[in-house]
């Protein structure tokens, strides 16, 4: 009894309370007994292991429910070596790619349905686009130097619009033109765009031109060509794997400031005037498309580049948060605003530039990739959803760790972080071999 840890546990285990009358008190005349407890190590030991039986009263099934979630949180802790229980880390309890493969198969199951149900114009350009663009980019970061990780994202999103605007139009100008093999006009520069847009996260400024020149030459080429399942096929692996690899590589780490924190660049309204400007005189001069639907797609496509090209959120002071739920709503409404802003601009360009039913496709990829990259809640929700179907954390995560804090005393709370009311605590449970699911 000579720290204030130990007071504290004989005060918790053998003190009556509302959900332990003293009749089921264990009584405290035990810890006299050398031959159960022989040494001081024991008895800390034994003080420790009564706490979460204490504090979570005598029903059975939640007493064991809560000390499995309690060790598997101490567990996480001691493999990432810190002391924080902070709810934006819990995706470092997950296996490392769950959230670019379930990203990847949800919006990649979208576009090939799109692709499929889109009609027979669509075809593969935006697949093959993708695929020859994230083949280069990937290339470029692996062994070249220049394609660095830093970097303004509205910076790399507006080159990358410029490059697949670039080698879209320029493609696009030689086969109508010069062989007047009517390749469909709009699908060509729209798809290059967004294989641009889609490009310039993993690349950043120099690897998006790059990438989305090419993947803009690529759409040009193949726009609709092999429709139906062809195009299925090829467009849904392609956005799977370019968007798997967006959110692994740039989802946000830390939480976002919320709505206030978002920034609009002034990069934005250049790279949304110059894409609307280039299509806008293709499709009238170049392709004499009409001037009403020249001006209609210029101008949706200006808007939709200058959002994605010029939005950007701002990461949270972690100094300055007061407590986890608070920091986890401001996080989560810049998930929702970054993710309607871009599905909405996405969604429309390609709706109008080629039909309703890619616009739909167009928005849910876009949107969730966006939002996964401005904010943290994303890959956070798809951790505690794996985490609470394999019954390893609550379906209430933030309720459970309030409770466990104000309730119960396991936890204290620092600022944006809760953790165990003492070190020897999280080690003891971290240790302890109550491990998976109860019957």
């Amino acid at each position: 009894l000579r720290t204030p840890l130990m007071v504290s546990l004989i005060r918790a285990i053998y003190s009556p309370r509302a959900n332990r009358p003293s009749a089921v008190l264990p009584d405290p005349e035990e810890l006299c007994d050398t031959s159960k407890f022989p040494d001081q190590a024991t008895i800390e030991g034994h003080l420790l292991d009564g706490l979460i039986p204490a504090m979570y009263g005598n029903e059975r099934r939640t007493r064991e429910r809560a000390e499995r979630w309690l060790c598997f949180l101490a567990r996480h802790l001691d493999r990432t070596g810190t002391s924080d229980l902070e709810w934006w880390e819990l995706r470092r309890a997950v296996p490392r790619y769950l959230t670019g493969i379930i990203c990847g198969l949800a919006t990649g199951s979208v576009a090939g349905a799109a692709a499929v149900l889109g009609g027979h114009h669509v075809g593969t350009g935006i697949g093959a686009g993708l695929s020859v663009g994230l083949l280069t980019v990937l290339i470029l970061r692996r062994f070249i130097k220049f394609i660095k990780l830093t970097g303004n994202l509205a910076n790399a999103f507006a080159a990358g619009a410029a490059g697949g605007l670039i080698g879209a139009l320029g493609v696009g100008l030689v086969l109508n033109v010069v062989f007047r093999l009517n390749v469909p006009p709009t699908i060509g520069l729209i798809g290059g765009i967004e294989s641009g847009l889609a490009l310039a996260p993993i690349g950043r400024i120099r690897g998006g031109a790059i990438g989305g020149f090419l993947g803009g030459v690529a759409v040009a080429l193949c726009a609709g060509r092999g429709a139906g399942w062809p195009a299925g096929i090829i467009d849904g692996l392609a956005v799977a794997f370019t968007v798997g690899c967006t959110v692994e590589i740039n989802g946000r780490r830390t939480p976002a400031r919320g709505v206030r924190g978002m920034r609009w660049s002034p990069i934005g309204l250049l790279a949304g005037g110059g894409v609307a400007t280039a299509i806008g005189l293709t499709l009238e001069i170049g392709l004499k498309v009409g001037y009403l639907p020249s001006l209609i797609t210029a101008l949706v496509t200006g808007l939709a580049t200058g959002i994605v090209a010029g939005l950007e959120s701002s990461p949270y002071d972690l100094t300055r948060i007061r407590d986890p739920w608070t920091s986890f709503l401001r996080d989560f409404t810049t998930f929702l605003a970054a993710g309607l802003s871009a599905a909405l601009a996405l969604g429309l360009m390609a709706g109008l530039g080629i039909n309703s039913v890619v616009g739909l496709g167009a928005a849910f990829g876009y949107g969730l990739a966006v939002a996964f990259m401005q904010a943290a809640t994303g890959p956070f929700t798809l951790a505690w959803l794996w985490l609470a179907c394999t019954r390893q954390l609550p379906w209430r995560f933030f309720s459970f760790l309030a409770d466990a804090h104000q309730r119960r005393s396991v936890f204290r709370q620092v600022g944006s972080a809760y953790q165990f009311r003492h070190m020897n605590l999280q080690c003891r449970l971290a240790h302890s071999h109550t491990d998976g699911p109860s019957a």
